[in-house]
């Protein structure tokens, strides 16, 4: 496939963004086209080289499949050029000595002088296993099944291991007592993110105080390299509504009785973006011969919510386009009072009735 070089993905500027606010549909379009165009030889490539040596040193023989994930998988990236690819790697066995070879092997890849992907988990098809993050069942607080839901593949010849791991995904939420701790995680995470946005960008993480924007100094921080380092709105109204829909559709899931088939059909047609998803929740019926949707909202609220995240996404980009082009860690809220008043609104939109 030949492409125009004015159409290759770049970074484009906030400003342009919020000028055209559809513009991103557009980079949505040149991302797709960069995957099948620039990554998918490289991922063809990959998967022939990791085959080889995973079969030389470890002995393995088993699927491997490449899919994103993350802002990646939700179609998030103003362009290639802001930061590298999340990457999940799926495969068969249960085996920390294979995870780590694939880790150190994908960290290492460049293509046109620049690292291929940002962050590499290698992921088990063990049903117990798939909602924890790098597979550490044993660290609770790592259950982070949005990485499934976000999940898109990359690999066109092994997309089915994908919806098979959505499938398995699909037997932990059913499961009694992994189902509900599963749920648990969720909606303590979402109170985590969502009470960031009622304290003016503050949180705890690990263990310290962090405050990741301040609507008082009408500052956004943003470091990805630093000591301490800071998300912007990242963490806060976008990991809250992330966070929030994935809460809603977990429940919805566990409270109906429902198929294995029609748990899976549910799974792998979950949209990776936000727009979709709050479309599949709000007019999708849970079981087909009730009415029931995932999220009954009202088309105010519907609308409400999906514009609240694309403009607080409008001030992560912000932060993040300050960031990599000229290596500032902190910039400025355009609008202060605004910015107060959608927090507001979107904790309102966030309620866990």
């Amino acid at each position: 496939m030949n492409i125009p070089l004015h159409s290759a993905p770049r970074l484009r500027s906030p400003f342009e963004l919020v000028t055209h606010p559809e513009c991103y549909l557009i980079d949505v379009h040149l991302r797709n086209h960069y995957d099948h165009w620039v990554l998918e030889p490289v991922i063809n490539k990959l998967h022939q080289d990791l085959s080889n040596v995973l079969r030389d040193e470890t002995g393995y023989e088993g699927r491997l499949h490449f899919a994103t994930t993350g802002s990646d998988g939700r179609w998030e990236k103003k362009g290639v050029e802001t930061s590298p690819l999340e990457a999940i790697v799926f495969i068969d066995h249960v085996q920390k000595e294979i995870a780590s070879t694939i880790e150190h092997l994908l960290l290492d890849q460049t293509h046109g002088g620049k690292k291929v992907f940002g962050d590499v988990e290698v992921k088990f098809l063990d049903p117990s296993l798939l909602p924890y993050f790098k597979n550490n069942k044993s660290k609770l607080e790592s259950s982070w099944p949005t990485r499934i839901f976000d999940a898109r593949s990359l690999d066109s010849r092994s997309g089915y291991v994908l919806n098979e791991a959505k499938g398995m995904l699909g037997q932990t939420i059913a499961h009694q007592e992994e189902g509900k701790e599963m749920l648990y995680r969720l909606r303590k995470n979402l109170i985590q993110y969502r009470s960031i946005c009622q304290k003016n960008g503050k949180g705890r993480f690990g263990g310290r105080d962090l405050a990741h924007f301040d609507t008082e100094e009408g500052l956004m921080f943003f470091d990805r390299e630093g000591v301490i380092q800071t998300g912007s709105v990242k963490f806060g109204p976008l990991r809250a509504v992330q966070l929030f829909l994935a809460y809603k559709f977990v429940r919805a899931l566990r409270e109906k009785e429902l198929t294995e088939a029609i748990m899976k059909r549910h799974l792998t047609s979950f949209p990776t973006d936000i727009r979709g998803k709050i479309e599949y929740l709000t007019t999708t019926r849970i079981l087909p011969s009730h009415a029931d949707v995932f999220l009954p909202l009202e088309e105010e609220k519907v609308h409400s919510l999906a514009s609240l995240y694309r403009y607080f996404l409008f001030h992560y980009y912000l932060s993040e386009y300050a960031y990599a082009e000229e290596q500032r860690t902190e910039v400025a809220i355009p609008n202060r009072a605004e910015f107060r008043e959608n927090l507001q609104s979107i904790t309102q939109l966030l309620r866990l009735d």
